[in-house]
């Protein structure tokens, strides 16, 4: 584990309508710690839905334009993607899960009709 770099998985909303999607977001915070900055690899994040692999973050992430980002300690970086419609289909209650090397970052999402 990489203890200067500290990641918050981040939602633009916990309750979501079904008509509203589009305007979802998630995304993350990444920060670091120390004096130095830190070289950072998006497309090494994985995200799950209800533990299932969530494809439209792999094909989001890999294929995106920020990819290698440099950390400067005490700025945090913030990347968020609109990517409701590509995540949910129906309603429910979801558990999302950011991964990063050992590191785990959850929340909770309803869709609502």
């Amino acid at each position: 584990m990489n203890n200067d770099v500290h990641i918050d998985l981040l939602v633009s909303s916990e309750r979501v309508k079904l008509h509203r999607l589009s305007d979802f977001k998630v995304g993350m915070k990444i920060s670091c710690d120390g004096e130095k900055s830190v070289p950072f690899d998006v497309s090494n994040t994985k995200l799950f839905i209800d533990g299932k692999p969530c494809v439209v973050w792999d094909l989001t992430v890999q294929n995106g334009t920020t990819i290698n980002l440099n950390i400067l300690c005490g700025k945090p970086a913030v990347l968020e993607w609109p990517l409701g419609k590509g995540m949910f289909t129906d309603p429910g209650k979801y558990t999302l899960e950011l991964k990063w090397q050992d590191i785990s970052r959850i929340k909770k999402v309803v869709v609502e009709e």
